[in-house]
């Protein structure tokens, strides 16, 4: 199985074994779409969550989602081709385009902020960026964690995220299996040589503390993740590994504190 791999040469299986999935074009994507998920109900802005595409574990920010219950609704939107129909989208375009028309569907009367999650803060970015060309601007978008760099292969912090992520106990994975694995390389692939777009919409970055295996690493080290364009940053309690569920408190908190007061930018 892939995760009994080493972490890079588990991506490079991952990345190569996803040529043999499908591939959707944008007058395809409704079929490859997944349905998004309540997992909390509230009065306040809603929020729509969008998970990394790499990351087996973890999908459903269940802590996240406790901690906003009452004030807000949050959806779960997972990435098309990681539902039941196993199949990657053939550029970021038709990605961007499937998620915004979910999101423009949601049963909700208030323009939503998109929350994404390492690399599905990319996707938020990209989303959030379609929604407001095509005239439904989000509230905003809050990047958790979120590194431009994750999408080169040369990254130190993406490398140190990999290692990281392999060493994890093996219950925290025992619930993924082999093809979302395989579909989060083909995402891999889709995101590549994409590069971030300036964005009208007001965006958040929040940034986790260096994880025990970059202090490993390099103690010294700048380990902050990094965003190119305008944003608004604040730092969190804890590690990329905690930050959505053993410090999900400070992670809601800092959501919150953003949407309840006027937004500028850097």
């Amino acid at each position: 199985m892939l995760r009994e791999k080493g972490p890079f040469e588990a991506m490079a299986l991952r990345y190569h074994a996803s040529y043999a999935l499908p591939v959707f074009s944008p007058a395809e994507h409704t079929r490859y779409s997944v349905p998004p998920i309540r997992l909390a109900q509230g009065d306040g802005t809603p929020v729509v969550y969008l998970p990394d595409y790499l990351s087996p574990h973890h999908r459903v920010p269940s802590a996240l989602a406790e901690r906003l219950d009452g004030a807000h609704d949050v959806f779960l939107l997972e990435h098309p081709g990681l539902g039941e129909r196993r199949g990657v989208p053939d550029g970021m375009d038709t990605l961007v385009r499937a998620h915004a028309d979910t999101v423009r569907a949601l049963p909700v009367r208030r323009s939503p902020v998109l929350v994404g999650f390492c690399a599905g803060g990319v996707i938020a970015h990209a989303v959030a960026r379609h929604l407001a060309e095509s005239g439904r601007p989000p509230a905003g978008a809050v990047l958790i964690d979120t590194h431009a760099g994750v999408l080169r292969r040369d990254d130190p912090r993406g490398s140190a995220l990999m290692a990281a992520g392999a060493a994890l106990p093996e219950d925290v994975v025992a619930a993924s299996d082999d093809s979302l694995l395989i579909a989060g390389g083909g995402y891999a692939r889709v995101l590549e040589d994409w590069n971030p777009e300036p964005s009208p919409v007001p965006t958040l970055l929040l940034r986790g503390r260096p994880t025990p295996e970059m202090l490993r690493i390099a103690p010294d080290a700048d380990w902050q993740p990094r965003w190119p364009l305008p944003h608004e940053g604040a730092d969190l309690t804890g590690d990329h590994y905690s930050l959505l569920h053993r410090h999900a408190d400070c992670t809601a908190e800092a959501i919150r504190a953003w949407l309840s007061r006027p937004r500028g930018r850097d």
